[in-house]
């Protein structure tokens, strides 16, 4: 019995078919899988939401008289109110409360904070993520980076309270900042608020529909220890 096997031509006929089945059905797998990993990062901006809200009405002392705070992903890990996904020592997760992934880039959504409001007796709550590409809310700039760039270079004038003495402030750096510092020096304070009451001296920043719109007053220091932006909304400018 002949045995006959691929020509050459027959070879290349199947490379080609591959190659072009590759280009084909490689990118449509990839699509898929961004929007399916879409599709649960947005699962859990709602359900970290729901769980600020959740928080928010256990937790109404927080106000304190205010109609609006910040609270981080990583106070509610703490506090009970979310689970995280890995724990400490878990892949790149070095976190003692455990970590939160964002299942688009891997990162941790851990820094990442929600701002509660407060209307009548109820509450809204509003995911943001600085350092989150996927956020509609989302600026080239974290907020925090973007504050700390202006008050280190005197584009914004911080004011803070040390010893009831006013003194002016900035950060540790212009990015990544740890410290919220009287300037020029390395002594720790607990907020650094944009002097003035001109529009200009703020950073504003709109966001998507039916949220608030923001507007930057300063930085404060977390009881997590994190540096977060001090905001109001719907403000006049």
């Amino acid at each position: 019995m002949n045995k006959k096997g691929f020509t050459l031509v027959e070879l290349l006929v199947v490379v080609a078919i591959i190659a072009v089945l590759s280009i084909i059905i490689v990118p449509s797998v990839i699509t898929i899988n961004n929007r399916v990993n879409k599709r649960i990062y947005e699962g859990k901006k709602e359900n970290i939401e729901s769980s600020a809200t959740l928080y928010a009405s256990n937790n109404s002392d927080r106000f304190n008289g205010r109609d609006e705070i910040i609270v981080t992903v990583t106070e509610l890990i703490q506090a009970g109110y979310i689970t995280a996904d890995t724990k400490n020592g878990s892949g790149n997760c070095n976190l003692s409360e455990g970590c939160i992934v964002n299942p688009t880039d891997n990162t941790f959504l851990n820094s990442c904070y929600v701002v509660i409001t407060k209307y009548g007796t109820g509450y809204r709550s509003h995911f943001y993520c600085e350092n989150n590409n996927n956020d509609d809310d989302n600026n080239s700039e974290t907020l925090v980076d973007a504050v700390c760039y202006n008050l280190n270079h005197d584009k914004f004038v911080g004011q803070t309270e040390v010893g009831g003495e006013i003194k002016q402030c900035g950060c540790d750096s212009d990015i990544h900042a740890s410290k919220l510092v009287v300037k020029n020096t390395s002594q720790e304070v607990t907020s650094c608020i944009i002097a003035g009451s001109g529009p200009n001296n703020y950073l504003k920043y709109e966001s998507d529909s039916g949220a608030p719109n923001w507007r930057v007053l300063g930085l404060e220091k977390l009881p997590s220890g994190e540096i977060a932006p001090k905001i109001i909304t719907n403000a006049p400018i």
